[in-house]
């Protein structure tokens, strides 16, 4: 999860900060989730 996160943001380097952001949250907010059903 977290190596999935910084490999997102070096990919992202340029696009703005507000953008990737988001994308980070979607993926804990999606990450979340999946977690949440297994239990």
């Amino acid at each position: 999860m977290l190596i999935t996160i910084l490999i997102i943001n070096n990919n992202l380097e340029n696009t703005n900060k507000n953008d990737r952001l988001n994308i980070l949250k979607q993926l804990y907010i999606w990450n979340y989730k999946k977690i949440n059903q297994k239990y």
